[in-house]
């Protein structure tokens, strides 16, 4: 069931939403309780209640149940409307009982929309719960007995007027009977065997295809009131007291060309009544009658007020007071976080332990290859090698460091040091050997053996040089390219992002059903490559594998723990008549990883308990308060074991005390929502 205001039809701005009340009515709704929703409306001073009937419903079926609710329509300041399908079994019993009946809530909507008073206009109502009765031919005559006789003069006739209504459609006519009375309330029901004359239709325009009858009088806009001409007026003034006779002409009846009939509300031509028109004469009671009423519509009430108490215990047989009363139990939440154990291995319950594993997951190896990124260059390199010296002379010879020599080939070389070559002793000659280095840096430094000899030096002819074997060490300049640690890491982070991210899914794939990892996986990359940093390579090939590993424990199993453990715990039970509802909510607040790989996890469980009426406390409570004023019984209520809130509702009676017979006390215990489940995958 769902209640609603008339912002589901006029919309929030307009100011007559707030006294409109919508009660949605389920299928399976009880009776009770749509009454209850009923009496909501009620105290929220709506003017009127629709109340929405599916084809089928529980609530709302049978005649005895349309017969209650007339019966409690009675008590009401509001109008109940009914809205249920056409031809249903909840639409016809309605408006068999002389309910306001719509096929649709679209359909009540329209007609709120056509009743919109203008501004300004105000809205008459009934006088002591009658229908207003048609006033135009009331006021026309009252008026004109009051007038002086010479001033009264019939309005003239009018030929052809607009229809008040415009013609029907197809779907008008099946609604028919679904529109309500103008200004139908509660006194409907005491008016089951009143009848009313119909208001007197104005005329229509003529049209061309309708044969207009003759010598058949039509009542137009301002129908004119014609006294009776039985005696002169001198007679009339003297019979004040008397009934007046006034003359109004009966409603036309037409029948249009061609016999066929006419809807509803169609054109009719517009007809001039003969002036020796003959009308049923209406007797109009004079002014000093109307006094005599007035005074003696005080007396009457005087009488009701005092047979209502007089014959206050008749009324009570006739109109059985009943009464329903709603209790609202007490509820308690009981909240507590348990400390439980995820361990390897076969866990044990009553610790309380639950199940945990370990979880592993390898890649294989990929290899990149990146060129080297490191540059450097060499410098020319001198060759070295070794100088003999021999001195055929009688004397010693010196030869200073840094004399240069050329080779055969054009290189030249120096010696490193200064040297004393000995004098000879024929046929013998002195010799004397030192060190030796290209002048030129390069690989044509690297003379062969003898490229310098007999050569002579110092300008002496006795002293000669050889490089007896050739200089080596040689070497040109160049650039060349090295391999950077930065060329490792980067080719091995590239492999290891990707394959950590597939190794990944593989271990998340072991996870399974109503398990949670207590943290993210541990992965670990495997590097190596063909090339250390600062070797010459203008390339180096990096391989990679990476290694995950993880932890998982068994959350469902977990919460149902913990669950357990809140339902069974003596230290927080309220009571044996405290009954758990709705689900038990329980969190994993917090998981720590400790030694040998076992978990610890801080789970927080939230329940609601309720306080249950069996049949001998509801039967015990309705006994109690039999009888007793609605404060009463509400503070009788209130001090009882279990009952937080509770309300009344009385039907008939005095409309304050509750009925003496149990029987008559209806007492409802409502539900009190648990907590939603917490799902677990």
């Amino acid at each position: 069931m769902r209640q609603s205001d008339g912002a589901d039809l006029l919309g929030t701005n307009d100011p007559r939403s707030a006294d409109i009340g919508i009660i949605y009515v389920a299928p399976d709704d009880t009776r009770q309780s749509v009454l209850t929703a009923i009496l909501t409306q009620e105290r929220l001073h709506r003017k009127e209640i629709a109340l929405v009937l599916p084809e089928r419903n529980n609530a709302f079926g049978r005649p005895v149940d349309f017969d209650g609710l007339k019966e409690m329509r009675r008590d009401l300041q509001a109008q109940l409307v009914v809205i249920a399908p056409h031809g249903s079994s909840p639409s016809e019993l309605a408006r068999h009982r002389r309910f306001s009946v719509y096929s649709s809530l679209e359909t009540f909507a329209q007609s709120l929309h056509e009743e919109e008073p203008e501004p300004g206009a105000s809205r008459k109502g009934r006088v002591f719960g009658r229908r207003p009765k048609a006033t135009e031919a009331d006021t026309t005559a009252s008026t004109s007995s009051n007038l002086p006789e010479e001033e009264t003069q019939p309005p003239p006739a009018v030929v052809d007027a607009t229809p008040a209504v415009p013609p029907p459609t197809a779907h008008d006519v099946n609604e028919v009977q679904e529109t309500p009375q103008a200004a139908t309330d509660n006194a409907d029901d005491d008016e089951d065997n009143e009848i009313e004359f119909p208001l007197v239709t104005p005329p229509a325009h003529v049209e061309d295809d309708v044969t207009q009858p003759r010598n058949i009088p039509v009542q137009a806009d301002a129908e004119p009131v014609v006294e009776s001409t039985g005696s002169p007026a001198g007679a009339r003034d003297a019979e004040d007291d008397e009934e007046k006779i006034i003359l109004i002409p009966p409603p036309p009846r037409l029948n249009p060309a061609g016999n066929y009939p006419v809807p509803v509300g169609a054109s009719a031509p517009g007809v001039v009544p003969p002036a020796n028109a003959h009308y049923p004469a209406v007797y109009v009671p004079s002014q000093q009658r109307y006094r005599r009423w007035w005074i003696a519509i005080p007396i009457v009430l005087l009488l009701l007020v005092i047979g209502f108490f007089v014959y206050r215990p008749l009324l009570d047989l006739i109109f059985v007071p009943q009464a329903t009363v709603a209790i609202t139990p007490v509820s308690k939440e009981l909240k507590h976080t348990y400390t439980l154990t995820a361990v390897i291995g076969t866990p044990d319950v009553a610790l309380p332990q639950v199940q945990a594993r370990l979880l592993y997951a390898a890649s294989g190896t990929e290899q990149k290859s990146v060129n080297a990124s490191g540059t450097a260059h060499i410098p020319a390199v001198q060759a070295v090698g070794t100088l003999t010296f021999y001195n055929s002379s009688q004397r010693p010879q010196t030869v200073p460091a840094g004399t240069v020599f050329v080779s055969n080939s054009g290189e030249q070389v120096v010696n490193d040091d200064t040297v004393t070559v000995p004098a000879g002793t024929p046929p013998a000659e002195g010799i004397a050997m030192d060190t030796a280095h290209a002048v030129n840096g390069g690989s044509k430094g690297n003379i062969p053996a003898l490229d310098l000899s007999t050569v002579s030096c110092c300008g002496t002819p006795g002293i000669i040089v050889r490089n007896e074997t050739a200089f080596i060490g040689g070497q040109d300049a160049q650039t060349y390219t090295y391999v950077e640690q930065s060329d490792i890491d980067n080719a091995a982070s590239a492999l290891a992002t990707k394959l950590t991210a597939n190794t990944q899914g593989m271990l998340m794939k072991q996870v399974q059903k109503g398990e949670q990892l207590v943290q993210p996986p541990q992965c670990t990359p495997t590097v190596t490559s063909d090339q250390s940093a600062g070797d010459h390579s203008s390339t180096v090939t990096v391989g990679a594998r990476v290694i995950c590993t993880g932890e998982v424990y068994d959350q469902r199993s977990a919460y149902a723990l913990a669950a357990n453990l809140l339902a069974t715990d003596s230290t927080l039970n309220p009571g044996a008549s405290f009954v758990q509802v709705g689900h038990i909510v329980t969190t994993v607040q917090q998981a720590r990883m400790g030694a040998n790989n076992a978990i610890t996890l801080q789970v927080l469980t939230e329940g609601i308990w309720v306080y249950q009426f069996n049949a001998n406390q509801i039967s015990r409570l309705r006994n109690l308060i039999a009888g007793k004023s609605q404060d009463d019984a509400l503070s009788l209520l209130k001090q009882q074991h279990g009952v937080d809130k509770t309300s009344i509702q009385l039907y008939g009676g005095n409309g304050t005390t509750l009925p003496s017979d149990t029987n008559h006390i209806t007492l409802d215990v409502l539900s009190v929502s648990g907590l939603p489940t917490n799902a677990v995958p």
